[in-house]
């Protein structure tokens, strides 16, 4: 069984129907990564965004299944999808402008999503004092605002 299943994902605008995305079906595999590569405006982030139950006010998954570790995103509660996102699914933008905030730095950025998900799992601060010697250490390019920040 895939790890996340989209088959045949169909989303159009509740108003008048207008497809937006057009029968779009992948199967990823637990420990596969995928990249989705298109042109503006092809879905991807519609897709995306479908596969989160985040779409935009007025969008409407039309037709098709989004099956994550055999449940039906599609057809489950809010509550299950909110239990889902950022702890199981997560979405990487591809413009970190549009993500990061320029006046903040990296790290804090990146310790604050951290944090608050940390404390609702329960996870742990680790009692091995190596583990605590950098664990609040700046790493290189932590200090520095998003933009600073070097394109791997």
């Amino acid at each position: 069984m895939s790890l996340l299943s989209i088959k045949n994902l169909s989303v159009e605008t509740a108003y008048d129907s207008r497809v937006l995305v057009n029968n779009v079906s992948l199967e990823i595999e637990k420990g596969e990564a995928i990249g989705v590569v298109g042109e503006s405006g092809s879905g991807k982030t519609l897709s995306a965004l479908s596969i989160l139950g985040l779409l935009p006010r007025g969008v409407q998954i039309s037709s098709g299944s989004i099956l994550y570790n055999g449940k039906d995103l599609v057809t489950c509660d809010s509550e299950t999808l909110r239990s889902i996102r950022g702890r199981e699914i997560s979405m990487i933008y591809q413009d970190p402008m549009t993500a990061l905030n320029p006046v903040m730095k990296l790290g804090d950025q990146l310790r604050e999503v951290k944090g608050p998900r940390a404390q609702e799992q329960g996870e742990r601060k680790p009692n091995n004092h190596r583990n605590n010697r950098n664990r609040n250490r700046p790493r290189k390019n932590d200090n520095g605002s998003p933009n600073q920040t070097p394109s791997a």
